[in-house]
């Protein structure tokens, strides 16, 4: 469960501990009213978005991409693990496939398509009939000072500007 790697500060793990009592889990996770099924949501709005009706257009015909996903994470977020950005990027580009990709085929595709950016962390990106979805992990971005970064801002102009 992800409630199980959520960590106050990076240090306090909240219900880790009690992973060793499956039935306690479940009852308290019973009063956790939002599950945050992120990964779940985003391939479901990717799904939704590659088996509609084409309308008889070409990819060609559709001026620009019907979605821009950008994931972004830091490595340093000691809140949530950057890994969890690995898991949603995976969900998504899955969507795109008709039957799906694994998450080691995947992992294949990014070691192949990996773009270094240094000091700034790494991106991949992949781009479909529909959209773009990019993971971009950066090494620096704390959990809640990622937002005034100005690669959170730059990803916004890209989504708007259709690059």
């Amino acid at each position: 469960m992800a409630s199980t790697s959520y960590r106050v500060a990076g240090t306090v793990p909240l219900l880790e501990p009690l992973v060793k009592f499956p039935r306690l889990m479940a009852f308290l996770n019973h009063f956790i009213h939002d599950k945050w099924r992120s990964k779940d949501r985003l391939a479901e709005f990717v799904r939704l978005h590659h088996h509609q009706d084409d309308d008889g257009q070409s990819q060609s015909q559709r001026r620009r991409p019907e979605y821009h996903i950008s994931i972004l994470h830091g490595e340093d977020d000691y809140d949530i693990p950057w890994t969890h950005s690995d898991q949603l990027f995976w969900h998504a580009v899955s969507a795109t496939e008709p039957t799906g990709i694994t998450y080691e085929e995947l992992e294949k595709e990014k070691s192949d398509t990996r773009v270094d950016l240094g000091a700034g962390g790494w991106m991949v990106e992949r781009r479909s009939s529909r959209g773009v979805i990019t993971e971009q992990i950066l090494k620096n971005g704390l959990h809640d000072r990622i937002m005034g970064y100005p690669v959170v801002s730059l990803a916004i102009y890209k989504a708007f500007n259709h690059e």
